[in-house]
C-alpha cells in the first residue's frame, strides 16, 4: 500500500492501514495544545522534548490527510498544521507560514488570525501581533482576541509615554471579554492581571488592588479542570506576591505552596524562604530590642525628641487600624528591605524603648536609613503574623501608605514614587 509522509509517497508492505481522519487528527492537536499549556515539569527541557516528539507525530498524520481543492478546505488543513507547529516552545517560522497562508485562503478564519498573532508575539513582533488580534476582532468580536490584546498592551515599556493609555486599554479589553462570557475562568484571570497592572503602574488606588483579588477569586470559582492548569499556577503565584506586598504573609505562603505544587518551575520556594527570612529577622530584632546593649540602646533612644514636648503618641498608645488624631516618633534601628523592594521595611524604637516594625509604601530608594529620626502622621497599625514549620512569629507594624505623611530628620519626604512590582516578580 502507499503512504504519504511529508509530501512524499512511499510503498509499504504489511497490513493495509486506514488513513487518519481530519477529526481524529484535530483531536490530537487539541490534546497537544492542552499538554503545552498544562504540563509544568521542573525541567523545562523535558517539556520541550515531549512537545517536539508529539508535534513530529502529528505533522506526519497531517501530511497523510487527503488534500483539499477548495479554499476553505485548504485553509482548514493549513490551520490544523499551524495549530500543531505553534505549540512549539520556541518561535516557529513554519507555523507562521501555515497560518499566513490559511488567512489568505479564508480571511474569516478567526482562530488562524489569533494563532498568527501568537506566532508573531512569540518572536517579538508586537506590532504585527496586535494587528492580527485587531483583525480578528473586526471580523468577529471574540474573547480570545480581547484577552490577547489585554496581555499584549501590558507589555508596553514602563515609563514610556504610552504606558498609562496602554494599561487602561488593557483593562478595557479584559472587561469587554468578560461581557462576552462572565463564567469564563481564564478571562477573569486576565482581568485580574490587568487590574493589578493598573494599580501598580497608574492609579495606586487600593480599590483596583482589591478588584484584582476579587477577579482572581472569580477565576477560581469558575475554573474547569484540566484546562485551568494553564493559568492556576500563575494565579496563585501572582496573588501571593500581592499578599506579600500587603504583608499578609500567611495567605501568601499558602498560595506560594499551591503554585509550587502545580508548577515546580515557578520560584515559589524562594519567595517562601524570603518571607520567612524577613518575618524572622523583624521578629528577632523586636524581641531582642534591636540586639543593642542596654547602655547603647538608652543613648540611642535619648536622641529621639520627647513625646510630651513634641505632642507625639508613644507606640504603646496607638491602637489597631488608623490613628487619625495621633503622631508618633521613633528612630530607625535596622533596615530590613533590600534596595528597590516595596514596601520599605525597617525596625524602629521610640523614646520609651518600645520597638515596632515600620512599613513605608511608595518610598524612593535612599530616603530612609539606619539612625534616621522618623515622625509619622496618622499611623496605621496592624499585627503581622506567620506560622511556618510549626513555628509562629508575630509583631506589630506601623504602616505608612503615603510617604508625605513622614518626616525624616524633621524634613518631610518629597519626590516619592509609586511602589512598583518588577516584571520579573510577577508571573506572566
Amino acid at each position: 500500500y502507499q503512504r504519504r509522509v511529508h509530501g512524499e509517497v512511499f510503498l509499504c508492505c504489511g497490513p493495509m492501514q486506514s488513513p487518519p481522519s481530519f477529526e481524529s487528527v484535530d483531536a490530537r492537536v487539541t490534546a497537544l495544545r492542552l499538554l503545552r499549556d498544562t504540563f509544568h515539569p521542573q525541567n523545562t527541557e523535558e517539556k520541550r522534548a515531549r512537545l517536539n516528539a508529539e508535534i513530529a507525530e502529528i505533522v506526519t498524520l497531517i501530511d497523510e490527510l487527503p488534500p483539499s481543492e477548495t479554499p476553505s478546505g485548504k485553509a482548514a488543513l493549513l490551520l490544523l498544521k499551524g495549530r500543531t507547529l505553534e505549540a512549539h516552545v520556541d518561535p516557529s517560522a513554519e507555523a507562521e507560514d501555515c497560518l499566513s497562508r490559511a488567512v489568505k485562503f479564508d480571511p474569516a478564519l478567526i482562530e488562524a488570525w489569533n494563532l498568527l498573532g501568537e506566532c508573531l508575539w512569540k518572536k517579538g513582533d508586537h506590532s504585527g501581533a496586535r494587528n492580527c488580534f485587531q483583525t480578528a476582532l473586526e471580523k468577529n468580536n471574540n474573547k480570545h482576541s480581547l484577552c490577547q490584546l489585554s496581555m499584549l498592551l501590558r507589555r508596553t515599556p514602563p515609563g514610556s509615554a504610552d504606558e498609562k493609555a496602554s494599561i487602561e486599554q488593557s483593562v478595557a479589553h479584559a472587561r469587554a471579554a468578560l461581557q462576552l462570557d462572565l463564567r469564563d475562568a481564564y478571562t477573569w484571570y486576565i482581568y485580574g492581571n490587568s487590574l493589578l497592572s493598573l494599580y501598580f503602574s497608574v492609579t495606586r488606588n487600593h480599590e483596583d488592588f482589591n478588584k484584582a483579588l476579587q477577579a482572581y477569586s472569580s477565576a477560581e470559582r469558575f475554573k474547569k479542570m484540566p484546562d485551568a492548569l494553564a493559568f492556576l499556577p500563575d494565579l496563585h503565584y501572582n496573588r501571593a506576591i500581592m499578599y506579600k506586598f500587603r504583608q499578609a504573609y500567611q495567605p501568601a505562603v499558602t498560595d506560594l505552596a499551591t503554585a509550587a505544587s502545580l508548577d515546580p518551575g515557578l520560584p515559589a520556594s524562594r519567595e517562601i524562604n524570603e518571607i520567612a527570612s524577613t518575618v524572622g529577622r523583624i521578629a528577632e530584632l523586636i524581641e531582642h530590642r534591636g540586639n543593642l546593649k542596654p547602655r547603647k540602646l538608652a543613648a540611642f533612644a535619648n536622641t529621639i525628641p520627647n513625646h510630651k514636648a513634641e505632642k507625639r503618641t508613644p507606640f504603646t498608645g496607638l491602637t489597631d487600624g488608623v490613628n487619625p488624631s495621633h503622631r508618633c516618633i521613633g528612630r530607625v534601628v535596622a533596615v530590613i528591605s533590600a534596595p528597590g523592594v516595596a514596601p520599605f521595611l525597617s525596625v524602629v524604637v521610640d523614646r520609651t524603648l518600645h520597638f515596632r516594625a515600620l512599613a513605608v509604601y511608595n518610598l524612593t530608594e535612599g530616603q530612609m536609613k539606619e539612625g534616621d529620626i522618623v515622625d509619622i502622621e496618622q499611623p496605621y497599625v496592624a499585627t503581622v503574623s506567620l506560622t511556618l514549620n510549626e513555628r509562629t512569629l508575630s509583631y506589630v507594624c506601623v504602616n505608612v501608605l503615603n510617604p508625605s505623611a513622614v518626616k525624616v530628620n524633621r524634613k518631610r519626604l518629597v519626590g516619592a514614587v509609586p511602589s512598583v512590582l518588577s516584571v520579573e516578580t510577577l508571573s506572566s
